[in-house]
């Protein structure tokens, strides 16, 4: 998460888009973790007296606070296990962040942040015009907390031209805010766009979008506009039988046995305790409740095993286009993705419902497990990122679009000091070498894709840890929401079969 270069509540505001957060008691974050790190200038010098502010972010709610010794290192003990927010400030700094992943077990790699002069705000101008240009900030995060809206927006786009590119992602941030406290969703997504347009790395930013977008993240992942596309309402339904062919939506009756709640946290890293106080249904489902959209080729034959790619969508329908079953047909691969699973939804539901599938389908149909993939867009793509690796002995290769996760810590270039988060595990020693050894893994971004740095990090990374198999596509022209031509949706596909880059 990049550098913040304003003292000022607009974050805090602004995280109120995604969630109505709930302020908790210090009971709600205590536990045996331990969150620690180092805050130094860019020349390296520790600076001492720094303020550092930890918030606990699922469920959302404050954290302690520490101060840097003289040598710039802090720590943080008795924190909860899960993702916490770290803010970081210093008089005559500007203010950098960083999410951190805390485990019950022992510290996590030191956070290191390097903060930059607070004249990098205006390089030229007095302070006192500083001082204005703050002023105007604060003026408009009254106005905003007052619910006087319009008030916020003209004091902060004043402040806007006088910011640099990356200044201005947490001012467009509360902007869309304003703008969505008027119910004028299509407003505050364009000023999303513009915070993410201002600072490439502005993962908060991108993650509010990507919330806000429901809708626009399911067109991009059928290559063609929501309203071309199909809805699970205009499919047949059908009970879940054998070798039944076709475009249909069914349920299913069995869990996987790698679906179980306990199971899934161990493999997934997913604390217990996000579970418990995120979820009113404590990780319990009824899959039966479930729907999934299925495409199976006419030509599928039980003497002639098919793959299979279990898809994990980011909005309400795992179905696909016309377009891609074409190319799915053609590769002789069966598509299988949960309804109703999109980015909305924990993410442990996702985990299950992705296994649930690969599961049933290999009962119901003839499937090569060789060419058992899962694959997904978007927030999809960061769930089937931990899916294939972590579940290696269930699929043999994976897709993401559009976003991505890895097991460990990867800095963000150009950002000292910040890192994306951790999300899940690296799996133990046999899983870990089977999933390097045995697995292809595609990563498929846009040029204009706000995830794409974070998605080619990645791809490095695999390439680093010694994943054997791995192919990286940028598709040129465009952004995150595609849509992606079909010719490479084609790329893609023959990339996890192994075809030759």
């Amino acid at each position: 998460m990049p550098h913040r270069p304003l003292h000022s509540p607009v974050l805090p505001s602004v995280l109120a888009l995604a969630l109505a957060a709930v302020l908790l008691s210090a009971q709600a974050w205590t536990g045996t973790g331990r969150a620690h790190g180092v805050v130094a200038g860019p020349d390296g010098q520790p600076i001492a007296g720094a303020r550092i502010a930890l918030h606990f972010e699922t469920p959302a709610g404050p954290g302690p606070e520490a101060r840097s010794d003289e040598r710039g290192q802090w720590s943080v003990l008795g924190l909860a296990e899960g993702t916490w927010h770290v803010a970081v400030e210093a008089e005559g700094f500007l203010k950098a962040e960083s999410p951190a992943q805390v485990s019950a077990e022992g510290p996590g790699p030191q956070l290191r942040f390097e903060l930059r002069p607070l004249a990098a705000i205006a390089p030229g101008a007095k302070v006192t015009d500083r001082g204005i240009v703050l002023g105007w900030i604060e003026e408009g995060n009254r106005h905003l907390a007052a619910g006087r809206n319009a008030e916020a927006r003209a004091a902060y786009e004043k402040a806007l031209p006088e910011l640099p590119a990356d200044g201005q992602a947490p001012v467009l941030r509360a902007i869309a805010r304003s703008w969505y406290a008027e119910g004028k969703r299509d407003e505050a997504i364009a000023a999303l766009k513009k915070a993410v347009a201002a600072d490439r790395f502005d993962q908060e930013s991108a993650r509010l979008l990507e919330l806000l977008s429901g809708d626009e993240s399911s067109a991009g992942s059928t290559g063609s506009s929501t309203s071309a596309g199909p809805r699970p309402e205009d499919l047949p339904r059908f009970p879940a039988e054998r070798d039944r062919r076709g475009v249909f939506v069914t349920s299913f009756g069995e869990r996987s046995p790698l679906s179980d709640l306990d199971s899934l946290l161990r493999r997934t890293g997913v604390p217990r305790r996000e579970v418990e106080k995120a979820d009113p249904a404590k990780g319990r489902y009824d899959l039966s409740a479930e729907s999934f959209a299925l495409y199976v080729p006419e030509s599928y034959r039980r003497e002639e095993p098919h793959g299979l790619v279990v898809w994990v969508s980011p909005g309400d329908f795992g179905g696909q286009s016309a377009a891609i079953q074409r190319l799915l047909a053609e590769r002789k691969l069966i598509w299988a993705g949960a309804n109703g699973a999109g980015n909305s939804r924990p993410r442990w539901f996702r985990y299950s419902l992705a296994l649930d599938a690969a599961h049933n389908l290999s009962r119901l149909y003839a499937i090569d497990p060789e060419r058992t993939y899962v694959a997904g867009y978007s927030g999809g793509g960061r769930i089937s990122s931990v899916l294939a690796v972590d579940y290696p002995e269930v699929f043999r290769g994976g897709l993401y679009m559009m976003g991505c996760d890895y097991f460990r810590a990867l800095p963000i270039p150009d950002k000292p000091g910040t890192h994306w988060p951790v999300l899940y595990p690296k799996p133990p020693g046999r899983d870990f070498d089977l999933a390097r050894r045995r697995s292809r893994y595609v990563f498929l971004t846009g040029e204009l894709d706000f995830n794409r740095i974070q998605t080619r990090e990645i791809h490095t990374a695999y390439a680093k840890d010694g994943f054997e198999r791995t192919t990286y596509f940028e598709v040129p022209g465009i952004g995150h929401y595609g849509p992606v031509p079909a010719a490479d949706w084609a790329r893609a596909f023959d990339a996890l079969d192994g075809a030759p880059r």
